[in-house]
């Protein structure tokens, strides 16, 4: 018993560290200076402000898919639920495979060489 109460605390605790960053990483989003990740490829991109929005718009949106699967976790254990299991992993697998595709569509705003 004490054994799993050691493990639910533990769990909840990650998953407020989480939601933690999450916000903090949101926070940063919208500060100067931009991150490394984002400053890099505005740096790159031929239209810079359209490429800063872009950036900005779209990690924010998967860092709320982040915290809402935190959020989802920690309120597990308060809220027993049945479906919050389903919850975390929806919110989990969109937020990777939104942090993907904004990998991917950066790509248009990077500068082409011309090949000759």
């Amino acid at each position: 018993m004490q054994a799993t109460q050691t493990a639910a605390l533990t769990a909840f605790l990650i998953a407020a560290v989480a939601a933690i960053m999450s916000i903090r990483e949101i926070i940063r989003l919208h500060k100067e200076p931009l991150p490394d990740y984002v400053k890099s490829v505005v740096e790159q991109s031929e239209d810079q402000t359209a490429c800063q929005r872009f950036l900005v718009r779209e990690y924010t949106i998967a860092y709320l898919f982040f915290l809402f699967t935190a959020l989802c976790i920690a309120g597990s254990f308060l809220i027993p639920f049945g479906f919050m299991d389903l919850l975390v992993q929806i919110g989990l697998i969109a937020g990777v495979l939104w942090l993907v595709s904004v990998r991917f569509r950066q790509r248009r705003f990077i500068k082409q060489e011309e090949s000759k």
